[in-house]
């Protein structure tokens, strides 16, 4: 918990952390924040919320998770014959 409040320190008054703009490292924490065990906790921290929220909703993130599933789903497919 109180790693999150670290966090939400951090990105309080900006929307990005690393070299000043979104980077790959924006969409590893946002899947990290998302991880389902950690989700019932941002409630208590509403800038981590909102950031993981603006982060999902970019072109780049929906693209990495889509190559990510298609990834997962080719694994299941080769497994599966």
């Amino acid at each position: 918990m109180a790693r999150l409040g670290r966090r939400s320190a951090v990105l309080d008054p900006r929307d990005h952390r690393a070299a000043g703009q979104y980077t790959v490292a924006a969409i590893l924490i946002a899947e990290a924040l998302r991880a389902k065990r950690l989700v019932p906790r941002l409630e208590g921290h509403r800038v981590l919320a909102r950031h993981v929220s603006r982060l999902a909703a970019r072109p780049a993130f929906a693209k990495a998770y889509a190559d990510q599933m298609a990834h997962f789903a080719a694994a299941d497919a080769a497994r599966a014959s």
